[in-house]
């Protein structure tokens, strides 16, 4: 099995967006008298799912999700749901991510008696974009910042551009899409949207979405990324619907950082309190100021501290150092996601959920 068969595109999204238990689970590892059978869609494994209780069924399943989406109180009726729904059936569950639990020293998160969650660093392979290095790199930008979905925390942050007057020394995007799934809403359902969130941010001003100052890329994202002094990512759960960051329970490194990690500029990360010394742990080098940005403590500081980073402009950039740095972390992606694609993977999978 390749990892385009385990990871295609469509399952990725599927996977990110899995949020109603038990009815949509995909992706699993199902055993059955002893024997592993590998499912790979939802009517696959909705053929197998027992309906009564057996002591000869055990079912394991395999998911790259968002644990903090599992553990959120909005979904604490579909996590009981999911519960009952094992206990009767005899039934356990496990979660295989790329999500770090803070403070925990193992990889293991016992969620209750039936459902828990195994953390799989590897799995940040996912993003491994084997980037062509070139021998010189010309700067024509700032910063950037890709957003496509709003939160208070990253509207705060295109506000405080606005204010600073940093949006034209950057690519910016700020599309105002309301979920991952958000196909069917308007311009105007997205807007109307941002101007109630807008109420929740300090010194708010009316912004319209959707922003964009820069022409989509033929190519990749990282045609622009490469252009810019600085790529700033403002991750997906950097304020976990909570202003005090240090409240979050679970780090979430999404393609945003990976990919800024595998071009030679350097990478800025808003993100859950937490990371810095996480992403240090796991090898990757990136630069020692993100430290400071990640013992601030609520996302409104964050988004100050950004912008008055961006107007000092404080770091020297070496090309030849940049490029180095961008090859040492491309090299830890490309090991991982080579990993990914070998039946020691699957075996370490089961390895985890037997244990």
């Amino acid at each position: 099995m390749n990892k385009d068969q385990l990871f295609g595109i469509e399952h990725k999204k599927a996977i990110r967006r899995e949020r109603d238990f038990p009815i949509h689970i995909s992706n699993c590892l199902l055993e059955i008298d002893n024997k592993t059978e590998w499912i790979d869609s939802r009517q696959q494994l909705h053929n197998h799912l027992p309906t009564t209780s057996s002591r000869n069924k055990s079912l394991w399943t395999f998911m790259v999700m968002d644990p903090i989406q599992l553990l959120h109180p909005k979904h604490s009726k579909q996590l009981d749901k999911l519960s009952n729904w094992l206990q009767v059936t005899n039934n356990t569950l496990t979660y295989i991510t790329d999500n770090f639990k803070l403070g925990n020293n193992t990889n293991i998160v016992i969620i209750n008696d039936y459902i828990k969650t195994v953390t799989v660093p590897k799995l940040l392979g996912l993003p491994y974009i084997n980037y062509k290095y070139k021998n010189n790199y010309v700067h024509k930008k700032l910063y950037n910042a890709f957003m496509q979905r709003v939160q208070e925390d990253r509207l705060r942050f295109f506000i405080e551009l606005n204010k600073n007057q940093l949006l034209d020394q950057g690519y910016i995007s700020f599309l105002g899409i309301i979920s991952l799934n958000d196909t069917h809403n308007s311009i105007k359902q997205r807007q109307e949207y941002v101007d109630r969130l807008i109420y929740n941010v300090p010194d708010n001003v009316p912004v319209t979405v959707p922003y964009k100052n820069f022409i989509e890329p033929t190519g990749k994202f990282t045609d622009l990324e490469e252009q810019c002094k600085y790529s700033i990512s403002y991750e997906t759960y950097n304020n976990n619907d909570n202003i005090i960051l240090d409240h979050n329970e679970w780090v979430i490194v999404t393609e945003k950082t990976l990919r800024s990690f595998q071009v030679p500029n350097i990478s800025i990360i808003a993100n859950t309190k937490g990371y810095y010394p996480i992403l240090k742990n796991l090898g990757f080098e990136f630069d020692p100021i993100n430290k400071e940005l990640d013992n601030i403590s609520n996302w409104n500081e964050q988004a100050i501290w950004l912008c008055n980073f961006l107007k000092d402009d404080p770091i020297e950039y070496n090309y030849k150092e940049g490029i180095e740095v961008a090859k040492h972390n491309s090299n830890i992606i490309e090991k991982m996601s080579r990993y990914l694609e070998t039946d020691q993977f699957i075996k370490d999978i089961v390895k985890c959920i037997k244990n």
